[in-house]
């Protein structure tokens, strides 16, 4: 996937999207996407392919589904991973337009070394876990138990949600083994980070062994039952960023993480080709903006994507004017996917480019101070600082209260400072009895000096600092 930038940069990206939207911190011991497969390649079904985004150019598994006797063909393929108690899977899903759920269908679960489905009997070292979409969108969870009542698996509804077609959704699934003879087993359902269904009382397994441990991811997708569970017509769905993590481990939002891997390739390919160009040196007569005379600006709406108020030097700045608006798209469509998240306003910035010496591409939001690259910039430094910025501006409109709270701190002035840096980083996707947590936890790495001066004063307390401290462009 990282194949045009840099092992550093590909490492940071990665490190960078768990400081943004990070899981719980657990180990991730399986996960795979399909940006390295080619469009329209099948994952051992016909009706498994590979599929591109129109709109983002991340690749995703689209499922086709037509009406038979048995439903739809039994969509399933399995994967296998390190065997342990309990693990946490998470995936993305996406219900496409015109999805009819009709009497429900299968969606992708765990089980052990040899697992049980299709309503057949019950062994005391089978067992899965799988979930279930319902009519108009119900979620279910359906497990394979010990004990069974009856002949297929026990289904149990997640009351006061639904699922709605054209939008992507984050599924995790957290499955704790029972131990033998015991209905001690825990499952979680979570959607977009919100515990939605729990159960504390399974008995999956009947012997403990190596065998009965998690150690299968069970893709299975499909409409069944029977003919009555059969859809009205074809219908699609999206399967993509598969993970599987030691414990409980879960997603915190619906971020759609392939959007950054995109931007990323897409910032490094404006880059490479704009650095391949020779800037026409000629100074044109008396025609001039900003520092220098092939500067191109223009205006854009984050919101909307829509550029305005393009400014040109000369007619020697065109092709910084095509820089730019390819820096735009990708920007924007970076942002959608950031404000999914943290909430928040997205605000109209101003983007820049000239070819003066090294050139440099630029950016700058509202209030804060314009960030700057030259064409010889590491690639990933353009996501990264634009991801601050946007996560600072969107953390200023979305979580007023938590901010506020921050302006009681009273210690000295390094810790104040490096607590204002640290808020501005993760207000963006923390609630406020999480910051409080966080203020705390950090106090015992961020310990103020207890050396009392030569009679200085200023406060209340000999050893009172204050500063003010600017969230928005991190300046004290």
């Amino acid at each position: 996937m990282y194949s045009n930038i840099g092992a550093d940069e590909a490492n940071f990206l990665r490190i960078f999207l768990v400081i943004l939207f990070s899981c719980s911190g657990q180990a991730s011991v399986f996960e795979f996407d399909f940006e390295e497969l080619i469009p329209g390649s099948k994952v051992v079904h016909p009706e498994l392919r590979v599929t591109r985004d129109e709109h983002t150019g991340a690749k995703f598994l689209r499922a086709t589904y037509e009406p038979s006797s048995d439903g739809s063909k039994r969509l399933v393929f399995r994967k296998e991973f390190v065997a342990a108690n309990e693990y946490t899977l998470n995936y993305r899903v996406y219900f496409e337009n015109g999805f009819d759920f009709k009497k429900g269908g299968k969606l992708p679960g765990l089980g052990p070394l040899v697992h049980v489905t299709g309503c057949r009997p019950e062994a005391p070292e089978k067992w899965s876990v799988r979930l279930m979409w319902g009519p108009n969108g119900r979620l279910s969870l359906y497990t394979y138990e010990q004990n069974r009542t009856r002949t297929c698996g026990l289904g149990q509804s997640v009351d006061n949600f639904k699922f709605e077609t054209g939008r992507w959704y984050n599924i995790g699934l957290y499955v704790k083994l029972n131990d033998a003879k015991k209905d001690d087993g825990i499952i979680h359902i979570y959607v977009d980070g919100n515990l939605v269904l729990t159960r504390d009382d399974v008995r999956l397994r009947g012997v403990s062994s190596e065998d009965t441990l998690i150690q299968r991811l069970l893709f299975d997708t499909f409409y069944g039952g029977n003919k009555d569970w059969a859809p009205p017509h074809t219908t699609y769905a999206r399967f993509d960023d598969f993970e599987v993590s030691s414990g409980l481990s879960v997603r915190n939002s619906r971020i759609e993480n392939i959007a950054y891997d995109r931007a990323v390739l897409e910032t490094t390919q404006i880059m490479s080709e704009i650095s391949g160009l020779v800037p026409n040196r000629k100074r044109p007569n008396g025609e001039k903006i900003g520092e220098f005379w092939d500067t191109a600006r223009l205006s854009l709406d984050l919101s909307s994507q829509q550029v305005s108020n393009i400014r040109l030097a000369s007619s020697n700045a065109s092709f910084n004017e095509k820089l730019i608006r390819e820096y735009a798209r990708v920007l924007s469509r970076l942002s959608h996917r950031m404000v999914d998240s943290v909430g928040g306003r997205l605000p109209t910035i101003e983007l820049m480019a000239h070819s003066h010496n090294n050139g440099e591409i630029g950016f700058k939001f509202p209030n804060l101070q314009e960030r700057r690259f030259d064409f010889n910039t590491e690639r990933i430094d353009i996501i990264k600082r634009f991801s601050e910025d946007l996560s600072y501006f969107l953390s200023l409109s979305a979580n007023v209260e938590a901010r506020n709270a921050l302006l009681s701190v009273n210690w000295d002035n390094n810790l104040v400072f490096n607590y204002g840096r640290i808020a501005m980083r993760f207000f963006k996707h923390k609630g406020n009895a999480e910051i409080n947590d966080f203020f705390h936890l950090k106090a015992r790495l961020l310990k103020p000096s207890f050396v009392r001066p030569n009679g200085e004063m200023s406060g209340q307390w000999w050893d009172t600092a204050q500063i003010t401290f600017d969230l928005t462009s991190g300046m004290n």
